[in-house]
């Protein structure tokens, strides 16, 4: 595919993701002035959690759009459509409840949607271990990115086929959270290896994996604390505005 063509394609896909946040937002606003029940997650939380989501599909068609034959960029694409689908689908799921018969086949979209949840998912580690350049550090990271690979292709296989496939009982249970947590090991990992390449590099390079890999540091351990639940020790309402917060800083870096 030509540079031109690929370039347009980077930016459809940024309009896409921004488009896909916009719809959240006026579900999110059309929704506002009805409480949602407990176990829910609230309008405000969801408008929060918003914010931390723009910078990732802009990033991604800066970057593809300057060097489209470069995977960095395209992952940043992948990576800002899923979540915001995954946040669609909380909204849709909510003003369906809020709101009976209004929006078509709620439960169904609502799957649907969710799926850009593991894909984002699936993709995070390579964010962290792919910088700056595109490549692995060297071959010796190869397993790690199978690792993450194949368990983000376990997670996104088994969400596609379950519903909540985490919280059943039985195999399938156990085969999701396993693979999920090979995800997070890996995505901490993929954080340790900015600093190693760090060691490694010169100049630009150098320059660049400074800031980010401060960044990544940090966005790891909102990783980490999410999977131990300690968003529910501090709040959901604390805990969306510092994710929004390492996720900007993220894409600022």
């Amino acid at each position: 595919m030509a540079d031109r063509s690929l370039t347009r394609l980077a930016w459809s896909l940024c309009g896409v993701a921004l488009a896909l946040i916009s719809l959240t937002l006026l579900l999110i606003i059309l929704g506002w002035s009805t409480p949602l029940p407990g176990g829910w997650t609230p309008w405000r939380d969801q408008a929060v959690s918003l914010v931390g989501l723009i910078g990732a599909p802009v990033l991604g068609g800066l970057i593809a759009s300057r060097r489209p034959h470069n995977p960095y960029g395209w992952l940043w694409l992948g990576f800002g459509c899923g979540l915001p689908l995954e946040n669609l689908a909380k909204a849709y799921s909510a003003y369906a409840l809020v709101e009976p018969g209004s929006l078509v086949a709620p439960r169904t979209i609502s799957h649907l949607l969710e799926l850009g949840g593991p894909v984002a998912f699936a993709i995070a580690p390579f964010l962290l271990l792919l910088f700056p350049t595109g490549r692995l550090p060297s071959r010796r990271w190869r397993l790690l990115a199978w690792v993450a690979a194949t368990s983000g292709t376990v997670v996104f296989s088994l969400n596609l086929l379950f519903d909540r496939p985490d919280q059943g009982e039985g195999a399938v249970s156990i085969v999701t959270v396993s693979a999920a947590s090979m995800i997070f090991a890996a995505f901490v990992l993929s954080a340790l290896s900015l600093v190693a390449r760090y060691r490694r590099a010169s100049g630009i390079e150098r320059q660049q994996l400074k800031w980010f890999a401060l960044a990544a540091v940090l966005a790891a351990s909102n990783f980490v604390g999410l999977s131990l639940g300690l968003d529910r020790l501090f709040g959901g309402a604390l805990w969306n505005v510092l994710e929004a917060a390492t996720n900007t800083g993220l894409y600022l870096a």
